[in-house]
């Protein structure tokens, strides 16, 4: 018993005719700017089922223009190409190739072969020079902070001697009396007890008379004896208080 597909394709032709209508519609109404994803979605569809049955009865014509044509649909459909007027125009032109092509199938002309190949040249084209999607500009990085410096802790601890300055060529005078310039750097407390400790050294080389003055020494006013001024200005007696952090003493000892 043989089997008569003249009754299959009909209903193939019925379909076709059916699926390129509504995506023609779709696309008429369309918004280009803004498409709607399930409209994008049901024209890919169209065309899809359109090829599916076009390779099952053999129609190579319907079958390749369809695959071009679902191909670029798909692109647009997951976001890959941004859809633009020009593509629009190119899938209503492949939907008329098609139209035409199915009508040849059914006996109602003739299929132009010439406009199927340019139809789907022009969609190749487009394609390859597809726009994609603009992506959405990137948020400026916040700027990364720097991490915190930890402030050096000072612990006061045992007095330690100062360096004392060697005296500079010529600055003996007459009678052996020299000018010792120094500074004494650090928190109040260490400096208090190393202050101490200098005077202490320097009483043992003879008599010493303590001045303050500028850094170059000179200009000192006498302060009638080793007393020391801390920063806070308490007076500290004998011995009894360093320089503030950055002070300058300078003293002189008698031969």
């Amino acid at each position: 018993m043989s089997l008569d597909m003249s009754e299959f394709y009909q209903v193939f032709f019925e379909e076709a005719g059916e699926l390129l209508a509504q995506m023609e519609q779709l696309l008429l109404n369309i918004d280009v700017g803004s498409p709607d994803p399930e409209d994008l979605n049901a024209i890919f569809r169209c065309a899809h089922s359109i090829k599916g049955g076009a390779a099952t009865f053999g129609f190579a014509d319907l079958t390749e223009v369809t695959h071009v044509l679902e191909s670029l649909l798909d692109r647009i459909r997951k976001g890959e190409v941004r859809l633009r007027p020009v593509l629009v125009d190119a899938f209503l032109g492949a939907g008329d190739v098609l139209k035409d092509q199915l009508a040849g199938h059914r006996g109602d002309g003739e299929a132009d072969p010439a406009a199927a190949a340019d139809v789907c040249a022009r969609l190749r084209d487009l394609a390859a020079t597809a726009d994609a999607p603009a992506q959405p500009a990137a948020a400026p990085s916040a700027p990364v902070p720097a991490p915190p410096v930890a402030a050096a802790a000072v612990s006061p601890g045992p007095p330690v001697e100062a360096p004392v300055a060697a005296p500079a060529p010529g600055a003996q005078s007459a009678g052996g009396r020299f000018r010792i310039g120094f500074e004494i750097e650090g928190a109040p407390k260490a400096t208090a007890g190393l202050a101490g400790h200098v005077i202490a050294g320097l009483e043992r080389l003879g008599e010493i008379r303590f001045t303050r003055g500028g850094r170059g020494g000179g200009g000192g006013r006498n302060l009638g004896g080793p007393r020391f001024q801390s920063r806070s200005g308490r007076g500290a007696g004998k011995r009894g208080c360093g320089a503030g952090r950055g002070g300058r003493r300078d003293t002189g000892r008698g031969g």
